[in-house]
């Protein structure tokens, strides 16, 4: 591949360093913690594939709202001619046709990872792709990472169509080494050598009962090093960042909170004494009721969500309306993004919120406002909507609302303004409710085998409810 494209933007050392070593691969993954700019290292990469004639087309599926940075991402550090359109469900997409006409530049197009997930959605993507040589990347690879579902399936489809591949990721492996055979397929069957998945679970995890549960792995080294062939690797040390400075603000439940929270314990232990069987699952499940309850709601048996009163959200109104500079508050349910929007909007905090229940186009104008105006203190949004993808330097502050079992959203959720490029050391504020599941959540670092000894053990359940 020559040598002779420019990007626009200089490479911060971990960036040259991953890009030199990946740029001649046909398939290959960009391993690199959040904030450290993966998303320039795949777009230079482009541009020199282009610039050699390899590719004529980048197409980039993420995560909704994340796709639409490829296109902004695209105009910031490609040194080289292009055009980039996003494509938007449920619209007429002209901008799309339009980019797809051109043939004297590259051509960059960003993708909803939700296309994937219909068959329709995969013709759409095919049709982008048609006729083209194009460089495909999953952004956030870990979106296909169990390997029976439609949306995983279909990307291993849409990979034979491209001359080059790639993933990219900072969480690949969000729970075990299981999640690492879906996205290596992606890229090429050869990579780990296993042509399916039973195949993989029979060489690199140990499995157990009637049901083949993953308890442990084996042939760790083996794996790794077959991987590693295919992979560049970049860790947010190489980057200097201060650590945040994290402080605790304990929170108290309500007499109503407190009431229903002993009932549900003890209706839950009662249940596991008596010996009864309930899968992993339904064991998630049945503890997000406790950290549901702890946050100030509950949802009935038909789905609707009711408030209990929680000092939860007055000190939290107390922790935003005092920090000094701008904030993002994580919150995990959207009862809980209701809830704060009108206590804020009380409390005459300026505010916008990113979440499931906006359009995306209102997100994408709420988060347009954060950052540019200086009068929104307050950026409110769950972490699977907002957690991924996004740069917002522009907070100093963090508050975790609500706390989650999902280490992906967690880790992903803390990264957005502890990034490339931040200059401030940020405050990160837990609220906790002492004697709950609060504390549980954010002492441990979750794994599967927790919830397998979660399972066997009533007597663990009491402790994680405790907060022990």
């Amino acid at each position: 591949m020559t040598l002779s494209y420019q990007s626009r933007t200089p490479d911060q050392p971990w960036q040259a360093r991953v890009r030199e070593r990946s740029q001649n691969w046909i398939a290959g993954a960009i391993l690199m913690d959040p904030g450290m700019g993966k998303t320039k290292v795949v777009l230079d990469t482009a541009g020199a594939a282009y610039v050699a004639g390899a590719i004529d087309t980048l197409v980039a599926i993420a995560p909704n709202g994340v796709h639409e940075v490829w296109a902004e991402e695209a105009a910031k550090h490609l040194g080289i001619p292009h055009v980039a359109a996003v494509y938007r469900s449920g619209t007429v997409n002209n901008p799309v046709r339009a980019a797809l006409r051109v043939r004297d530049r590259l051509v960059v197009i960003a993708l909803n990872v939700e296309l994937l997930s219909t068959a329709a959605g995969l013709a759409r993507c095919r049709e982008v792709m048609a006729g083209r040589r194009v460089l495909l990347v999953l952004d956030e690879s870990q979106k296909i990472r169990t390997p029976g579902t439609a949306r995983t399936r279909n990307a291993w489809r849409l990979g034979e169509a491209a001359v080059m591949r790639r993933i990219t990721t900072g969480t690949v492996v969000t729970r075990g080494f299981e999640n690492l055979y879906a996205q290596y397929r992606f890229l090429h069957p050869l990579i780990i050598g296993c042509k399916t998945y039973t195949e993989f679970k029979a060489r690199y995890c140990v499995l157990r009962g009637p049901f083949n549960e993953i308890v442990g792995y084996q042939n760790v080294e083996d794996l790794l090093a077959r991987i590693g062939r295919r992979t560049a690797f970049a860790y947010e040390s190489e980057m200097g960042l201060a650590e945040p400075i994290v402080r605790t603000r304990y929170t108290a439940l309500s007499a109503e909170q407190a009431r229903l929270y002993r009932s549900l314990k003890e209706t839950f232990l009662a249940e596991l004494r008596s010996g009864a069987v309930i899968e992993a699952p339904l064991m998630i499940t049945r503890l997000q009721k406790f950290q549901q309850l702890v946050a100030g709601h509950l949802r009935d048996t038909e789905g609707e969500w009711h408030p209990v009163p929680t000092p939860r959200i007055a000190d939290t109104v107390d922790v935003v309306a005092n920090a000094p500079s701008k904030t993002i508050v994580w919150a995990q349910w959207q009862p809980d993004i209701v809830q704060l929007s009108v206590a804020f909007t009380k409390a005459g905090i300026p505010h916008v919120t990113y979440y499931g229940g906006n359009t995306t186009a209102v997100n994408r104008e709420n988060l347009a406002r954060f950052k540019t105006d200086p009068a929104v203190h307050c950026f409110l949004s769950t972490q699977s909507s907002g957690g991924a993808g996004l740069t917002i330097n522009e907070a100093k502050h963090t508050v975790n609302f609500s706390h989650t079992f999902n280490t992906e959203h967690t880790w992903q959720a803390r990264k957005r303004n502890h990034r490339l490029g931040q200059e401030s050391v940020i405050q990160v504020t837990n609220l906790v409710a002492r004697g709950t599941i609060d504390v549980t959540l954010l002492a441990s670092e979750r794994k599967k085998a927790d919830f397998a000894a979660l399972l066997r053990s009533p007597d663990l359940v009491a402790r994680w409810l405790d907060g022990d």
